[in-house]
């Protein structure tokens, strides 16, 4: 159920979401995020049944080369639950779809959560840079058990030249 190109996230594709996530939810906007380097992101809006705004964000993979875009999906949504289990303040982990049947192409779902990238509107720096520092300190304080072990060792043997 590939799509023409991996840009496209077809309002089909949306619904079919809709209906896993959020069932009665309408779709309000599909709208295409700042960027997307490796992949293909969408902010998806809808409109609950109770009135409620729904958001979230679609993440589908690129053809690059040979490599398997499920497997990929795979590693970044377990990555994403793997934080979320330690309370990293990363969005929530919601769908995998390693073949594409629900997104059109092999992605991933996750919470939206609101903020901007530009490195501009950063009022306190310095503050802003305690918050990255204690950030990346607790991800390094996630134990490596054998489960994250096995993780991690899949995604070195998928580096180039490793």
């Amino acid at each position: 159920m590939e799509n023409s190109t991996i840009e496209d996230f077809s309002a089909q594709n949306a619904h079919t979401l809709l209906n896993i996530l959020a069932p009665g939810g309408k779709l309000a906007s599909i709208t295409v995020a700042d960027g997307s380097f490796s992949n293909s992101t969408h902010v998806l809006e809808a409109r609950l049944e109770d009135g409620n705004v729904y958001k979230v964000v679609v993440r589908r993979y690129k053809i690059f080369g040979n490599y398997d875009r499920g497997e990929k999906a795979r590693r970044e949504f377990k990555t994403f639950e793997l934080l979320n289990r330690y309370q990293v303040p990363v969005p929530e982990a919601l769908l995998l779809d390693e073949s594409g049947d629900v997104l059109g192409s092999p992605g991933i779902v996750v919470s939206f959560i609101p903020g901007n990238l530009k490195m501009d509107t950063i009022s306190e720096p310095l503050a802003w840079a305690r918050k990255l520092a204690y950030t990346l300190a607790k991800i390094h304080s996630i134990p490596c058990r054998e489960e994250e072990q096995s993780f991690c060792s899949k995604v070195m043997q998928k580096r180039p030249g490793s």
